[in-house]
């Protein structure tokens, strides 16, 4: 996936979605739960089930501040 243009989405409902579950998520300008470490929502830049092939897009573009996080394939972050 390659996105020209974020798109501001709740982690829990990336985790649910047949789109992303079982992937690596690359996301921008995070925020996270109160008190919290877990994302509340973000900016999805990009996925993939590689981590390294999504990785290495990452560094080749001009995204340089995003958090990878994997979305679990039972819907859990």
């Amino acid at each position: 996936m390659r996105n020209q243009h974020s798109t501001r989405t709740k982690w829990a409902e990336l985790c649910r979605s047949n789109e992303f579950s079982g992937r690596w998520v690359a996301l921008e300008n995070v925020e996270y739960k109160p008190g919290s470490i877990e994302p509340h929502e973000g900016d999805v830049v990009d996925r993939d089930t590689d981590i390294g092939l999504l990785c290495s897009r990452m560094r080749e573009s001009e995204r340089k501040e995003c958090v990878i996080l994997h979305c679990g394939d039972d819907g859990a972050p």
